[in-house]
């Protein structure tokens, strides 16, 4: 675990990574088959890290973070937090996917604050949480707006508002941004860096985006499909917040066309002799 000291980040030696998998295996059954979507797993994400899973559609990355949200048991293998195995989703743990799960009947506020209900708290503090979390995404002025009335991006800004009012140390976030246009997808990434910046929960990111995976983590976690695995991991030293220029800059196109070689290969080579069936 890493932990912040005078605004430098140092180790903090004895605690349990806050997630870790352990041969993280997922078989899904149908009439005529077994099909192997996940395939020996083993991540650890230390408190505080902000994590990518790269790669193709179909490589079992949305099925991985569905295993640690709780949504779906492994097959095989074990998923710890903060080294306790937990079988069920638990309110340390807040996930955002990539269509917004707003409900039309409520305003942009009540979207948010459906999040806190039923947790014992009062109106005013719910009402409170979900404004900070609102003015921490820029949509203070649309408290009143529904969602009928709101853009792409803006509903995802409202997601993500949510997912700060639960305060909850733990994100998951499954291609949140693969709908919207590139200017606008470019805008959230910045966002979302900037508030990772600011309160360092941890982060495990869906993308097929390889320019994204490298903007936003600070480790990239390539995944391959048929049957889905672990093939490669690229850590990045940059800090927070990231700049334009250093998304343009060449150690992020090196490391681009790195990635993109890498699965172009993948593709090429199909499952390196392992079968999606068994």
């Amino acid at each position: 675990m890493n932990v912040e000291v005078s605004g430098r980040m140092v180790a903090k030696v004895g605690r349990a990574p806050v997630i870790e998998l352990r041969d993280v295996s997922k078989v899904h059954k149908t009439a005529r088959q077994m099909i192997r979507a996940v395939c020996g797993a083993n991540i650890r994400i230390e408190a505080g890290e902000f994590v990518s899973l790269l790669g193709p559609s179909g490589c079992g990355k949305s099925t991985l973070l569905g295993l640690v949200a709780g949504l779906d048991q492994p097959t095989s293998g074990t998923i710890t937090f903060d080294g306790l195995q937990r079988s069920t989703s638990d309110r340390r743990v807040a996930v955002n996917f990539q269509e917004p799960a707003l409900f039309p009947w409520r305003d942009t506020k009540r979207n948010v604050t459906i999040a806190l209900e039923n947790r014992g708290l009062g109106r005013a503090q719910v009402d409170a949480q979900a404004e900070r979390a609102l003015e921490a995404v820029g949509l203070s002025q649309f408290q009143n707006i529904y969602p009928s009335h709101l853009s792409g991006g803006m509903k995802q800004r409202v997601m993500l508002a949510r997912l700060l009012a639960m305060n909850a140390p733990v994100m998951l976030m499954d291609e949140p941004f693969a709908a919207l246009d590139a200017i606008t997808r470019e805008q959230m990434q910045d966002l979302v860096t900037r508030l990772y910046s600011a309160r360092r929960f941890s982060i495990i990111f869906v993308t097929h985006s390889i320019e994204e995976a490298l903007f936003a983590s600070q480790r990239v976690i390539v995944m391959c499909a048929r049957p889905g695995r672990i093939v490669h991991e690229v850590k990045l030293d940059e800090g927070y917040p990231r700049t334009f220029d250093w998304r343009l800059s060449d150690k992020v196109a090196a490391l681009r066309r790195e990635l993109h070689q890498l699965m172009r290969d993948l593709d090429a080579g199909g499952s390196g002799g392992e079968d999606a069936r068994v």
